[in-house]
């Protein structure tokens, strides 16, 4: 990672490599298979992608300062800040809390209950012998996880009722990615860099809610005795991404400046699957379909970033700013195929459809960051802020997936020593609640359209905090 201050004018330096790879083999090989394998990893909300410590500790402000593994999907062109190869490996940490207080003043406030998650990554850059190009690999993964209180089967509906004023709005919700991504960077004379990168992703969701299967006038409305608990999984295997960057930092000034573009196509989620199931042990309403199948998909999605920086002898400021563009759609809906439900008046009803618990919209995030060397070459002290537009629409959050914006802070130290450097970054991020009315809420899903009611309408908090290490080694 080397020095902020210093990064850009230092020369390449070449010694064998063997030793380390030894040394590190284990651990990383060991967090490779972690990437391609484990269920439960996990990433920042959309809008905040913070996948590595040095950019937690700085909020993620990195299109211009960003060299390590992150920056071959952010902005390819930081790899040429060093001609080296290095080896990364990084682990972060981050707790997600999420509040929901209904419309229903006897209902408990309702809080996130999913476990601190973790986001493995492992990069390599091959510094090529001329200096001008380098190479880069990075394999990471994770996801966006909330988990709610669930009734339980049986449960007194009065009791779901007061306890569980969300369940038709979501009660779990995961979105669990793996992504491969290679990436190759020129240096341009002395001053211009150029990146580009290619990458693809397998991609995961599972949504957990459930619909009312009651007729208004003769049953309560949204009486929990006409409830069917309602199970969705997609998946798409291949999903391509790419990114373009460049660099321009010329040594006759002490500003650089870079942009970058990534685009991320749009998941194509079909050969998914759903179950409806009873929630007592009540005859009806009854379920009938056993082989159900669900498909959606996600609209494309292009991330524009930019930055200046300004290198003063031990002070380092950087701003930029991020425009998410996503492609506006109307529709978000899984399609369901082999759901049917049966009411006691031999009434039948196909469930064909639901509002996905996803949700995205075009946003914004602005973001600056300050470096102090405190001991000169070796130690720096960064801080962070940022803040970001509301990724979720106002009538479309839900309990179990709202992506509120906010502010973000941050801090972290980075240690150079040799060849070797370690970084530590810490950030939490505030949101203001935000309410959405009765009257402008979803609707909850009745397979009969026999009546309904609101079901997402409340006020919603969302804070995170965030802890990342990682350590590379060059040579």
């Amino acid at each position: 990672m080397g020095s902020p201050h210093t990064i850009r004018r230092r020369k390449p330096r070449y010694s064998p490599g063997v030793l380390r790879l030894l040394t590190f083999g284990p651990p990383l090989a060991g967090l490779a298979s972690l990437c391609l394998s484990s269920p439960s990893l996990h990433a920042q909300e959309l809008g905040d992608p913070l996948l590595d410590a040095r950019n937690i500790g700085r909020a993620g402000t990195s299109t211009v300062s960003g060299d390590s593994g992150v920056a071959i999907v952010h902005n390819p062109a930081g790899m040429v800040r060093r001609a080296q190869s290095r080896l990364r490996l990084g682990i972060g940490i981050q707790d997600a809390d999420l509040e929901y207080v209904s419309t229903n003043a006897s209902s408990p406030t309702l809080t996130n209950r999913a476990a601190p998650t973790t986001l493995p990554t492992l990069a390599y850059h091959h510094g090529l012998a001329d200096g001008r190009w380098v190479l880069g690999v990075i394999l990471r993964g994770g996801s966006s996880t909330s988990s709610l209180p669930t009734p339980a089967f049986g449960q007194p509906a009065d009791d779901v009722e007061r306890l569980f004023p969300h369940r038709y709005a979501g009660t779990a919700y995961e979105s669990t990615w793996r992504q491969l991504a290679l990436g190759a960077a020129v240096r341009l004379g002395d001053s211009w860099g150029l990146g580009l990168s290619v990458g693809l992703r397998d991609l995961e969701v599972r949504e957990d809610r459930r619909i009312w299967a009651g007729f208004a006038g003769r049953d309560p409305l949204l009486g929990a005795e006409r409830d069917l608990a309602l199970s969705i999984v997609g998946r798409d295997r291949l999903n391509p991404s790419g990114s373009v960057g460049v660099l321009y930092a010329p040594l006759a000034l002490p500003l650089e400046f870079a942009a970058s573009a990534e685009v991320q196509a749009g998941a194509n989620l079909s050969g998914g699957s759903a179950s409806l199931r009873s929630t007592n042990s009540s005859e009806f309403p009854q379920v009938e379909g056993n082989s159900a199948t669900a498909q959606t998909s996600w609209n494309d999605r292009a991330t524009l970033r930019g930055g200046l920086r300004y290198l003063g002898e031990q002070w380092i400021v950087e701003a930029g700013i991020d425009m998410a563009l996503v492609q506006a759609s109307s529709e978000e809906r899984w399609q369901l195929t082999g759901l049917d439900v049966v009411d006691e008046s031999t009434v039948r009803s196909s469930l064909t459809s639901a509002p996905t618990l996803h949700s995205e919209r075009s946003r914004m995030s602005i973001r600056g960051a300050v470096d102090y060397e405190a001991l000169a070459g070796f130690l720096w002290i960064t801080g962070g802020y940022a803040w970001h537009a509301p990724s979720t629409a106002q009538n479309k959050r839900m309990p179990a997936y709202a992506k509120l914006g906010g502010h973000r802070l941050a801090l972290g130290i980075l240690a150079n020593h040799e060849d070797y450097s370690l970084s530590v970054g810490y950030s939490r991020g505030f949101a203001r609640t935000r309410s959405i009315a009765d009257l402008d809420a979803q609707q909850a899903i009745n397979p009969f359209e026999a009546g309904t009611g609101p079901a997402n309408a409340g006020s919603y908090r969302t804070t995170s905090d965030q802890l990342g290490f990682s350590l590379e080694v060059a040579w």
